[in-house]
């Protein structure tokens, strides 16, 4: 019987987009435009009939080959790249609410993304009802019947603090709302949000993701029809991934499964069965021998099967 491919495979050789020469680096398309070979061609790939590329603001093979990953990864539907992280977050927010909608969102998130609820998604009409504790009660507590989008960040930052990812999920399937899962943390090695129920997972792909601080990009990953959403918001804000960012990204995923088993490991054989230095801390370090376990109650699967 066959032996399903591991996470480190499909890191490498999944999706779908092949270069015609059959390098076995992807190429980078640096172009801005594609040719065409007529004019109604290039009429059909700008209303999306079709297939082909039109434009790199419209999506690009090498930046499209990062999404595929992602999706497979993270098991979504699709994906969407972006220039930054909070080019991901603040287009999948903009992209699922509307002027009279109401978002339920933990203080303790990273500050960018408490800043654009704070200050920038109420002067769309949306209102924001921000929480202080992370546990299911707290967001059941704050929910309203214009209750559109529960946001999580777990593990959160600075904080480290983990949410039950299921619990949630559940509760805005409930109240007709969408969630909306900030994974950067964690990575899809050590959680995937969607298989617990969440619509939509972002990340800043500056992070793990990429892995040699030499890219600055997010994603988004989820069902198909918020993507698709999300699609039109980032090609009328802008915040594009260029290809050279996004083949940085496709190398960085190449490593991802052995740096992030080796921070796992690592945490785990430094501060296992004793305190941090200096006393009690939100540490993601000392942190990790308990916190998998907490995950893991919470729907985050932490400890992996082998890479391959």
């Amino acid at each position: 019987m066959s032996k399903s491919p591991g996470f480190q495979t499909r890191a490498i050789h999944g999706g779908t987009v092949r270069d015609p020469l059959k390098s076995v680096s992807p190429p980078i398309y640096q172009t801005t435009t594609f040719q065409f070979d007529s004019m109604a061609e290039g009429a059909r790939l700008g209303a999306d009939e079709g297939s082909g590329w039109y434009y790199t603001r419209w999506g690009n093979p090498t930046t499209r080959l990062f999404e595929e990953l992602m999706a497979d990864l993270e098991g979504g539907e699709d994906a969407l790249a972006t220039a930054s992280g909070m080019g991901a977050i603040s287009t999948a927010a903009l992209a699922v609410l509307e002027p009279g909608a109401h978002v339920v969102c933990p203080r303790a998130v990273y500050q960018a993304t408490f800043t654009l609820f704070r200050e920038v998604t109420p002067k769309h009409g949306v209102e924001v009802t921000f929480i202080d504790a992370v546990d299911p009660d707290a967001y059941e507590r704050a929910v309203r019947p214009n209750t559109k989008l529960l946001y999580i960040e777990t593990p959160n930052n600075p904080l480290m603090q983990v949410t039950d990812i299921e619990a949630i999920a559940a509760m805005a399937r409930r109240i007709g709302a969408v969630t909306i899962a900030d994974n950067t943390f964690a990575s899809p090695f050590n959680q995937t949000p969607i298989a617990q129920g969440v619509d939509l997972v972002v990340h800043s792909a500056t992070k793990y993701l990429g892995g040699h601080h030499d890219v600055t990009a997010g994603v988004i990953v989820g069902r198909r029809d918020l993507i698709k959403r999300a699609t039109r918001m980032l090609r009328t804000l802008g915040p594009v991934l260029d290809p050279f960012g996004a083949w940085l990204l496709v190398r960085g995923l190449r490593t991802l499964g052995l740096r992030v088993e080796r921070h796992n490991h690592n945490a785990a054989g430094r501060f296992s069965g004793r305190p941090p230095a200096g006393g009690e801390g939100s540490l993601p370090g000392p942190a990790v021998t308990s916190r998998s376990r907490r995950c893991h109650q919470a729907g985050a699967r932490i400890w992996r099967d082998p890479l391959v």
